[in-house]
């Protein structure tokens, strides 16, 4: 089904070593409850049950109808395939995934405009549910862990991060301690923890459930039924939705917002400082799509409020598409739509059934259809990009002679330097490192360095412990000049039938990382 289930590894800007940490928090799971755990209230909510997405009646029309869509969708998820490698640890694919429960707290803690940066953990706390279709490998899972950490922390001081693991034959648990405030990898000044991320597997014949939560207590209850529901308008929603989203309004921090800004007369800032709680949930059944929407206020003065701006802001969007006949079938939804007002809540809701869906998407795929692919030109320095590599020979530093031409089945990276240029010494020693994870009969790296003589770069090796580094010398910059060089440094990789395939100028701090992604590639 093109209504796929995703596992997408997350890119924290933060710092290193979150990155993988969060990306293991991330996939694809269903309405179940979510319960209080000790004292902590979750502020946001998401459920996703794929499956009985999948499973449905109206979903099974639309692939049938736009078997394109199908193509589109799986097109689409190759290019989020950073989570590859969690999938493969755990011995499943991303599409084994089919069900997610994700819950937040803390809203207000993170919204403070106070100095003080928020205490994961004790402050701000969240919980993750997933479950697969199929067993997951807890051992090779817990093995790929047990390597991440040590890349990040090192081998001695890996052992206080990895703690309390128990391994079962049908059961994993274990903690990840960020709580030591002395270590800089750990906590920084954007980035505080003072509770431990708790992890759980269980397996049986057939699904694995994975959990993730901080603190531990925050995740009891995902993926189950027996817990009561914290927010009010979640008993509220259909019971065969398969998406539910909901979220409590921060409401001291939308106060401070208007205090700050002299108070407010707008209609809409005023409306959300009354609005507690909104929820929203997509339930698809076997012959239509059923959509609600429930605005919780504080009161019913408020509630009336609401409704009365989001009637107006209807109405003037049916006005604004009448005009448009393009924007039809919108207008014909936005007709179906039902609102009413009851006490304290707005509740909205619309059922799309086939010939409404039907309607809207080939209005959405006829705006499309015209518009052609952005067209991006190449730099200067990439146009060489596509092309057949240079060809050239030139002495090495060791005495010795590189000729490219007989390079052919390997992967070729060069990297034009100077030893004046600082951000080609910063990263040199990351494309050493990229590049050596690979067997020379694979890829060769050569920097080539610019318009220097021999004993320049030998003292620059000698002092900067680099002896191993291949150097070629380009005395004159002819072959420098035949590849475009411009600026320093340079790097152009080349595929092993002598294509180059990428050129960057310039230094970034993930330039190993995505050297070595880029040679994975090639080397498929």
């Amino acid at each position: 089904m093109f209504i796929a289930t995703k596992m997408f590894c997350l890119k924290s800007s933060c710092n290193e070593a979150s990155k993988w940490v969060v990306g293991l928090c991330l996939s694809a799971i269903s309405h179940s409850a979510f319960a209080q755990a000790d004292g902590i209230e979750p502020d946001l909510f998401f459920s996703l049950d794929a499956k009985a997405i999948e499973d449905s009646g109206i979903s099974r029309w639309l692939e049938k109808k736009y078997p394109d869509l199908r193509e589109w969708s799986d097109a689409w998820s190759e290019d989020f395939k950073d989570g590859d490698e969690v999938y493969q640890s755990m011995g499943l694919r991303d599409e084994d995934f089919s069900k997610i429960e994700f819950a937040f707290g803390g809203l207000e803690s993170l919204l403070n405009n106070s100095p003080l940066v928020p205490r994961f953990g004790s402050e701000v706390f969240f919980g993750l549910g997933m479950r697969a279709g199929k067993p997951m490998n807890l051992e090779a899972f817990f093995d790929w862990i047990e390597k991440k950490v040590i890349e990040e922390f090192g081998p001695i001081y890996s052992k206080k991060v990895l703690i309390n693991s128990k391994i079962e034959d049908d059961r994993l648990e274990f903690l990840l301690n960020f709580t030591d405030s002395n270590h800089s990898r750990i906590n920084t000044p954007n980035l505080i923890f003072d509770a431990n991320v708790s992890v759980s597997a269980e397996i049986d014949d057939n699904s694995s459930r994975l959990i993730f939560a901080m603190p531990k207590s925050f995740g009891n209850g995902f993926l189950s039924e027996k817990f009561s529901y914290e927010f009010s308008t979640i008993p509220q929603m259909p019971e065969d939705r398969q998406i539910t989203f909901v979220c409590k309004i921060p409401s001291s921090s939308l106060d401070r917002y208007i205090l700050r800004n002299g108070g407010s007369d707008d209609s809409l800032v005023l409306a959300l400082q009354g609005t507690r709680e909104i929820a929203w949930s997509a339930s698809f059944r076997e012959d239509s799509l059923f959509l609600k929407t429930i605005i919780s206020c504080v009161d019913a003065d408020t509630a009336s409020s609401v409704f009365s701006l989001y009637q107006g802001t209807i109405g003037m969007a049916q006005l604004i598409m009448s005009q448009d006949p393009s924007s039809r079938p919108f207008l014909s939804i936005l007709r179906q739509l039902k609102t009413k007002n009851v006490g304290k809540q707005v509740i909205g809701s619309v059922e799309l059934n086939a010939s409404s869906l039907e309607m809207l998407i080939s209005q959405a795929l006829s705006d499309l259809a015209p518009v052609p692919p952005p067209a991006f030109p190449k730099l200067d320095f990439q146009s060489l990009e596509g092309s057949l590599a240079p060809s050239f020979t030139l002495p090495l530093s060791t005495g010795k002679t590189f000729d490219l031409s007989s390079q052919l089945g390997k992967a070729v990276v060069l990297d034009f330097w100077a030893t004046w240029c600082g951000p080609c010494r910063r990263g040199l020693p990351m494309i050493m490192e990229a590049v050596s994870d690979f067997p020379s009969s694979d890829v060769v790296f050569v920097a080539v360095n610019q318009g220097e003589s021999k004993e320049q770069v030998d003292d620059f090796l000698n002092h900067y412990d680099l002896r191993k580094l291949s150097v070629a010398l380009d005395s004159n910059k002819s072959v420098g000049a035949s590849y475009g060089v411009k600026g320093l440094p340079h790097t152009v990789v080349i595929d092993p039938s002598g294509i180059v395939r990428d050129v960057t100028v310039g230094f970034s701090p993930f330039q190993g990382t995505d050297l070595k992604r880029r040679l994975e590639k090639l080397l498929k």
